[in-house]
C-alpha cells in the first residue's frame, strides 16, 4: 500500500510540475511577446513620425510657457491626426496585455512562490 501511495503522489507531483512549468513559460512568452510587439510598432511609429517630420511640432516645448499654454491643444490635435490609428491601437493593446500579465503576476506572486517551493522541496529534498 505504501508503494502505491508513493506512486500516486509522484504522479500528482509530475502533473503539477508540468502544469506549473507550462503556466510559467506561457506567462513569460506573453510578456516577452507583448513587449517585443510594442517595441517593434513603437519604433515603426517613431520612424514614420520622423519621415513625416511630425515631431517638429514638438519644438513648441522650447518656447515660453505662455506659448505652450496657448497652443498645446493644437499640438495634441496635430499629433493625433498624424498618428496612424492601426499602429497606435496595436501599441496600446500590447501595453494593456503587458500590464495585465504583470498585474496578474504580482497578484499571484505568493501562490506561484509557494507552488515553486513545494515542488522544489519534493524534487530536490527527497531522500
Amino acid at each position: 500500500m505504501k508503494k502505491l501511495e508513493k506512486q500516486i503522489i509522484r504522479k500528482v507531483y509530475v502533473f503539477e510540475t508540468k502544469k506549473f512549468i507550462f503556466e510559467l513559460f506561457s506567462r513569460v512568452i506573453i510578456v516577452a511577446g507583448a513587449v517585443s510587439v510594442g517595441l517593434f510598432f513603437g519604433q515603426l511609429l517613431f520612424t514614420q513620425f520622423n519621415e513625416q517630420q511630425t515631431l517638429d511640432v514638438l519644438q513648441i516645448l522650447n518656447e515660453d510657457i505662455q506659448i505652450i499654454k496657448e497652443y498645446w491643444t493644437d499640438v495634441i490635435s496635430v499629433l493625433f491626426e498624424e498618428t496612424p490609428k492601426d499602429i497606435l491601437l496595436i501599441i496600446i493593446l500590447s501595453f494593456v496585455l503587458f500590464a495585465l500579465a504583470i498585474l496578474t503576476l504580482i497578484k499571484n506572486f505568493e501562490k506561484i512562490k509557494a507552488k515553486f517551493i513545494s515542488l522544489s522541496k519534493f524534487w530536490w529534498h527527497r531522500a
